[in-house]
């Protein structure tokens, strides 16, 4: 039980498994140590605040490069940029807070964000950005409505090709609509928006996804990127590692990357793989209790998750709770799997401790069966073998007053070779067989009698009767048997 101690401990630990980070290098100012942990409750779920934050830098990013100006700006409460209210807001905060750089702060967010989804790539965290407070020029986003050619020119002018372009965009699968479309605000972009993995590509080129921008749809078919949509929509890995490459090169837009420092250890490392690893493989290991109790708690995580993410009065067609609703449902069926478990072991206990009881009951028996022998021996009775041949006269005289017919009688004094054979040993049973007894005329159970044949006739005897003749019998011996 002691070596499955530390497996329990992984287990009840919070989901997130963010309890684990950060952890600060030597070149990482120690600021972002202080920024990290407060991070770690932002975003304790894939909801949100995470979505916005993983949007932020490419609206940052993409015109006057990664300087903060989205948030230091008026941009922010541009048409363009819609639906970045919040988290242009939480990341201001967290940087005057802090007072670290604004464009530091977007990209820092970002990482540690796309770490709080499952299934996302650990990208890096580098600091030491300058930031900028002179606002982007006007509609120089690029826009769901703008065609194929548009969107990868305007990635192109940054270094990117449509490879990198396609990759960037697997971030749709953890965005929420909320700008593109009014009568679908909330609806997310792939049927796992809590999940960060490659369905949005295949549902949005498969035309499945619950929504779906204008320009996802032709980016998806078109001639030039088609190929490499779907190839991502095949493997995660392959997606996770462009994905990668892009990401680290995209978020130092604008900035000298040998004058950056790497705070990169501050973001929980593979936090996905904790989380899904501990979502049960671990409880077969276990004695089926502690499993239960494992899934119990991890019940209650994935309820505390479902109840961070959307409000539903602030989005009202969000669908994000889907994955973890799916979650949940698998966990609550292992749940009713270990109940079942349980229960059977119970019965299995019970049905244990009954045979226990039953083997001690037939020692109980065989020990009366020797005290009978015994008791015949000392009275000096001579007990002939029943399969001797008798008259049917002689069968029917015994112990008339018993009413048992001629085999009852025979079962019930059963024996061989001198050796009282337990007319009782189905009795536990629960036999309904009576017998009289010949002494005190009271009716009792055949298995607390004794039957001794002798001429001319048998007799049965209670066992207190049995005890008192043969005391009376040492000093009378006439008295035994009556």
């Amino acid at each position: 039980m002691l070596s499955r101690f530390p497996i329990l401990l992984a287990l009840i630990a919070p989901t997130s498994a963010f309890s684990l980070w950060p952890r600060q290098t030597s070149s990482c100012p120690a600021v972002w140590t202080d920024v990290a942990k407060e991070l770690q409750s932002t975003f304790s779920t894939c909801g949100r605040a995470a979505h916005g934050a993983i949007r932020a830098p490419f609206h940052d990013c993409i015109n006057n490069g990664c300087d903060g100006s989205l948030i230091l700006t008026d941009e922010c409460s541009r048409s363009e940029n819609g639906g970045l209210s919040f988290i242009c807001e939480t990341l201001l905060d967290l940087t005057n807070k802090y007072k670290v750089s604004a464009a530091d702060m977007i990209q820092f967010a970002a990482a540690y964000a796309i770490s709080a989804c499952p299934l996302g790539p650990n990208v890096k965290a580098l600091v030491g950005r300058t930031d900028s407070s002179v606002a982007a020029p006007l509609n120089s986003m690029p826009s769901s409505k703008d065609s194929v050619d548009s969107i990868l020119a305007a990635f192109s002018a940054r270094g990117f090709s449509s490879d990198d372009v396609v990759a960037l965009l697997g971030t749709h699968s953890v965005a929420i609509q909320v700008v593109t479309d009014p009568n679908n605000v909330g609806q997310p972009l792939d049927s796992t928006p809590a999940v960060c993995d490659t369905k949005y590509y295949v549902e949005t080129q498969s035309g499945t996804a619950p929504s779906s921008l204008d320009s996802d749809l032709r980016m998806a078919n078109d001639t030039q990127t088609a190929k490499t949509w779907t190839d991502f929509g095949n493997s995660q890995d392959l997606w996770a590692a462009k994905f990668v490459d892009a990401w680290n090169r995209f978020a130092v837009i604008g900035n000298d990357v040998d004058s950056l420092q790497d705070c990169s250890s501050l973001i929980p490392t593979d936090s996905a793989k904790k989380r899904w690893a501990m979502s049960m493989p671990m409880v077969s290991s276990m004695d089926t209790a502690t499993a239960k109790l494992a899934v119990d708690l991890q019940l209650e995580d994935i309820n505390d998750l479902l109840d961070g993410l959307y409000n539903e009065e602030e989005i009202p067609h969000g669908d994000s709770r889907s994955s973890f609703l799916v979650l949940r449902y698998n966990l609550q069926r292992q749940l009713q799997v270990l109940e079942g478990q349980i229960l059977t072991l119970k019965i299995l206990r019970e049905e244990h401790d009954n045979r226990i009881a039953f083997s001690r009951l037939l020692e109980e028996e065989r020990q009366a069966v020797t005290d009978h022998q015994l008791a015949v021996e000392l009275a000096g009775v001579t007990i002939e073998d029943p399969h001797d041949e008798r008259s049917d006269d002689y069968e029917t005289s015994l112990c008339n007053a018993s009413g048992l017919d001629k085999d009852e009688q025979w079962d019930m004094f059963a024996v061989t070779d001198g050796e009282v054979k337990a007319a009782t040993r189905s009795e536990i049973l629960g036999t309904k067989t009576l017998v009289k007894c010949c002494a005190c005329i009271d009716v009792v159970a055949t298995k607390n009698t004794l039957t001794i044949k002798c001429k001319p006739d048998a007799h049965s005897y209670c066992r207190k009767c049995l005890v008192d003749l043969f005391q009376s019998a040492i000093d009378n011996p006439t008295l035994f048997p009556p």
